[in-house]
């Protein structure tokens, strides 16, 4: 029974785990390709030798879109400017490569964009997506204004909310004293 050793062949800056065993690990330089013998020797018989080739493909270079900010009333958009083109986007709200800001819902949103390339190799980065979620208020009402104060409630989103009289609007002063305001809700997040 013969000793066996790796050796390389052809290609530069790779180095074996243990040279001397069959299954050794071997590293070497991205963008780099190495042709690797393992030889076996039992004296006084001839060298036997088996060569295979190995290449050590670059994970791509992914750069992202700028982040951005939409309102959640907005429309569903197709997501572009990653590179390189042709990766797959994914997070909150993303689906088929369309972002839908309803379904993300209101806040930041990360949002990655992932590239494969044709030897397998991947990367990824990251971009935010902030919604801005739509102020709705309650519908109008009428009361007069001899009627004790009260609080305006329906008025969305949930949150730090302030109710505040924005514009006034007294068109006629009626004999029975009652006037006409028109009250937003207004949500400061």
């Amino acid at each position: 029974m013969g000793t066996g050793a790796w050796s390389i062949v052809t290609g530069t800056g790779g180095s074996f785990g243990n040279a001397t065993s069959p299954t050794s690990t071997f590293s070497g330089t991205a963008g780099n390709t190495y042709t690797l013998r393992w030889t076996i020797s039992n004296s006084p018989c001839v060298a036997s030798t088996d060569d295979m080739n190995i290449t050590f493909n670059q994970n791509p270079a992914v750069t992202c879109p700028e982040d951005l900010t939409v309102n959640s009333s907005d429309p569903a958009f197709s997501l572009s400017g990653g590179s390189p083109v042709g990766g797959t986007y994914s997070g909150p709200g993303v689906s088929g490569g369309l972002f839908t800001p309803a379904v993300a819902g209101g806040g930041n949103h990360t949002i990655t964009y992932s590239y494969t390339t044709a030897a397998g190799c991947s990367g990824s980065c990251t971009f935010t997506i902030t919604v801005n979620t739509s102020v709705s208020c309650p519908a109008n009402s009428t009361v007069c204004i001899s009627e004790p104060a009260f609080t305006l409630s329906g008025g969305s989103p949930a949150g730090r909310h302030v109710q505040r009289p924005w514009c006034e609007q007294r068109p006629v002063q009626p004999r029975n004293g009652w006037s006409r305001y028109t009250y937003y809700h207004v949500f400061f997040p």
